[in-house]
């Protein structure tokens, strides 16, 4: 696996790296804008960023390698509480069921 992202970074993303961390940024900044926006939005931040943070995984191998899976994994327990979190009408919360 090592080898398929070694082979990409000396070759592809070598060639083009400007616009190729252009275009991670854009995507990282997506995902926030999701997860900041919340409602049917936070959802898809929530699955683009578990994917980020997979796809990234083994770029950490020996330095802070498990700190994505816990990230990624961290991200679907926070969705996965949302959505069940229902919050009183008339407390000056919003009604997060619709997530």
């Amino acid at each position: 696996m090592l080898n398929i992202y070694q082979n990409f970074i000396y070759g592809f993303f070598s060639e083009y790296t400007i616009p190729l961390v252009l275009l991670i940024a854009l995507g990282q900044l997506g995902i926030a804008v999701f997860l900041a926006f919340g409602g049917p939005l936070l959802t898809v931040g929530v699955f683009g960023g578990i994917v980020f943070l997979l796809a990234i995984t083994p770029l950490g191998f020996g330095s802070g390698f498990p700190c994505t899976l816990i990230l990624a994994l961290a991200l679907g327990v926070m969705l996965w509480k949302l959505r069940r979190l229902e919050m009183q009408p008339g407390t000056g919360t919003c009604k997060l069921s619709h997530i």
